[in-house]
């Protein structure tokens, strides 16, 4: 007899990815219904409603994604979290952003001198409390190149460009921000008001590398594995990471660009490891290839090599 809790366990699956693919809709709905220019015409009580949906649908996304991944261990290493976190930073992104240049517009006014005629007592300024820090939660940073732009350009929107904070304030967020080898690049730095931008200048140098960046989406592009005959929630995932690392690499680079670097990874996996890291020794750690640049690259390696054997055979 076919065992029932196999059985069981295959239709909770499907249910679940189905529920899954439901909530990132939902998302994406939002996500096209909240322009810019349609932000702009909401009062704050109905950014408030929209915010409290998208976090409801986060809320509901992270525990059928976590029963999914209980019952099948393979969607661990799928993408769905962090496709549907990057739809769901970007969302929230917006709305706090603009509920918050509300608020600094607000305090701005609130917070004007008040002069009262000559004949009173006494003037005064009436100021609001300042708010110490952003609404928004900031992803923690480990250090992976694909995960770098999203996090620093949300950093920069919601912490960053904050007026109300101090530079202190911005170290101290920043720095709960990181982990592994993120936190590691500016672990030794006090927490200074002057070593705030020192901190973010040590980040950008290491991780804001363009090419360390787009390559490594071509590298998960390489890495996603064949899918098996009727499979055909697996076809949707992989069909929806490629996509994804589509869409990012498309930011950095042109078509030309990014069809020279898949013959260019897919041409380094085949060369031995000493011509790999004289590759990527002669080659710049933040300009894309080209694949002129490699074919040039193996003519030269190849007449040095020539050359070498042709001493040592006359020997």
């Amino acid at each position: 007899m076919p065992d029932s809790s196999a059985s069981d366990a295959r239709v909770n699956s499907t249910f679940y990815k189905r529920k899954v693919a439901a909530l990132t809709r939902q998302l994406d709905d939002i996500r096209t219904t909240l322009a810019p220019e349609r932000l702009l015409e909401l009062d704050s009580a109905a950014l408030a409603v929209w915010l409290e949906q998208v976090e409801r649908i986060e809320r509901n996304f992270d525990g059928v994604q976590t029963k999914l991944e209980e019952l099948d261990h393979m969607e661990l290493e799928s993408s769905a979290r962090s496709d549907f976190f990057r739809a769901y930073a970007d969302i929230k992104t917006s709305i706090v952003k603009e509920q918050n240049e509300r608020q600094v517009n607000e305090k701005r006014q609130s917070s004007t001198a008040r002069q009262f005629s000559l004949d009173e007592p006494s003037s005064f300024i009436i100021t609001q409390p300042k708010s110490r820090l952003p609404v928004l939660q900031i992803p923690k940073f480990s250090g992976s190149y694909i995960d770098w732009p999203d996090f620093y350009s949300m950093f920069c929107t919601v912490v960053d460009k904050d007026s109300d904070l101090t530079n202190i304030e911005k170290f101290q967020h920043l720095r709960s921000s990181l982990t592994a080898s993120a936190l590691d690049t500016i672990r030794s730095l006090e927490i200074k008001d002057e070593n705030y931008k020192t901190a973010l200048e040590l980040l950008v140098h290491r991780f804001d590398n363009k090419r360390l960046n787009f390559q490594a989406h071509i590298k998960e592009i390489f890495a996603l594995q064949r899918i098996e005959p009727g499979a055909v929630a697996k076809l949707r995932e992989l069909s929806d990471k490629v996509n994804a690392h589509l869409r990012a690499l498309q930011t950095m680079a042109t078509k030309e660009q990014l069809s020279d670097c898949m013959l260019i990874h897919l041409i380094c996996s085949k060369l031995d490891i000493s011509s790999q890291t004289k590759w990527e020794e002669e080659t710049p750690t933040n300009i894309i290839p080209t694949w002129d640049s490699m074919a040039r690259f193996l003519e030269k390696r190849c007449q040095r090599l020539e050359s070498v054997e042709e001493i040592r055979f006359k020997q």
